[in-house]
């Protein structure tokens, strides 16, 4: 909860109680746990507003979220954020990479890793660049997340950080896995950087689609 957001609910609880629609019921309640002591009253009753108006947005929000997420497929809502910073990080974006490399790993052995078959290349470069796609998405999830967010501005900036990082990391294993490939997959490296260029031109046109369809129709 922002700082701005918290001074408003206290604004909108004494307008409430010095207008006209003030909680008859809720005036009572407050008046008889003072003993009749209107002042201390008063006060109760700006506190218990607040946390009604409180309560009332993070319900409002739940909702807004809700119909945000409905009618749109996963891929689309963590690109776009909306599963919140925290979830977008840790599970859609710690977990699930650390279960895609896990099995890609697990398959690569059986597929032969020992003797670099073709197998093992083949799927190698598959599972590599699948990952390398749905990291794409997790990244632009993270960093449109962390714009949204309204908690510590700390944590908001140590996502985009860790974004960066992941990046130029992806980026390094990247060139290593071109030169392993060279020396052992017979021209199968000449598939690695041309599926790179596929992959961002897929992420370009899914991303920036809604831009096109406009600039064509208009």
């Amino acid at each position: 909860m922002s700082k701005i957001d918290d001074n408003q609910f206290y604004l909108d609880a004494v307008t409430e109680f010095e207008g006209k629609n003030r909680d008859k019921a809720l005036w009572a309640k407050c008046v008889t746990l003072a003993e009749g002591d209107e002042e201390k009253a008063k006060y109760k009753y700006l506190k218990e507003s607040v946390e009604k108006f409180k309560s009332n947005s993070v319900e409002e929000k739940k909702a807004e979220i809700n119909a945000t997420l409905e009618g749109k497929i996963f891929i689309t809502n963590l690109k776009e954020g909306n599963y919140g910073l925290f979830k977008t990080y840790w599970v859609y974006y710690v977990l699930v990479e650390f279960v895609l490399t896990l099995i890609m790993r697990v398959i690569t052995q059986i597929l032969g890793a020992d003797n670099y078959s073709l197998g093992f290349i083949i799927s190698s470069v598959i599972f590599f660049n699948f990952i390398f796609v749905y990291k794409i998405f997790a990244w632009v999830g993270i960093w449109r997340a962390s714009n949204r967010y309204t908690g510590a501005v700390a944590w908001a900036i140590l996502a985009k950080v860790m974004v960066v990082f992941s990046i130029l990391i992806t980026m390094s294993v990247s060139v290593l896995m071109y030169d392993a490939l060279k020396d052992i997959s017979s021209g199968l490296d000449r598939v690695l950087i041309p599926s790179f260029f596929i992959i961002l031109c897929f992420f370009i046109v899914y991303t920036y689609r809604r831009s096109f369809e406009e600039s064509i129709k208009s």
